[in-house]
């Protein structure tokens, strides 16, 4: 991601380290952390059902970007998600 965005030009880009939260959609406990791998990809199993993913920063102090994705994970199926993070730059 790119503090500037410019007309025409993608800004985006995998995020190395990303930690990765999973809830239950309609609110709960955390379900599950675990952090992307150098290519910004993760991988989770899931019961089928409603969940939100909740993506944190790398570092654990810093509060920005952040991001936010619903999925819902059918039975005996895999389901790709991409997640996008708001810089909160404008």
């Amino acid at each position: 991601m790119s503090p500037v965005e410019r007309p025409g030009v993608p800004n985006t880009r995998p995020l190395p380290g990303a930690i990765i939260t999973v809830r239950p959609a309609r609110g709960g406990e955390e379900i599950t952390r675990l952090h992307a791998d150098p290519n910004g990809r993760f991988e989770i199993a899931l019961e089928p059902g409603t969940y939100l993913i909740l993506p944190l920063p790398p570092q654990a102090n810093a509060s920005l970007p952040r991001g936010k994705a619903t999925v819902e994970v059918p039975v005996n199926r895999f389901v790709e998600v991409m997640v996008k993070y708001d810089s909160g730059i404008r």
